[in-house]
């Protein structure tokens, strides 16, 4: 079971993961309208672990 403080590290370390995800897409040639379930899916993720976060 983890603590409170390694739990919003997760979160943290998640976030670090997702936004470079979310921010690299048109880089590699990626468009909301290109590839839709990537990025409702990233955007999903990126809310759930800012939700979780602002929870506490």
């Amino acid at each position: 079971m983890l603590d409170a403080p390694a739990r919003r590290r997760l979160g943290l370390y998640r976030l670090h993961l997702y936004l470079p995800m979310t921010v690299e897409m048109p880089s590699r040639g990626m468009t909301p309208h290109s590839h839709p379930q990537r990025h409702a899916r990233l955007a999903a993720l990126l809310a759930a672990e800012l939700a979780a976060l602002a929870a506490g």
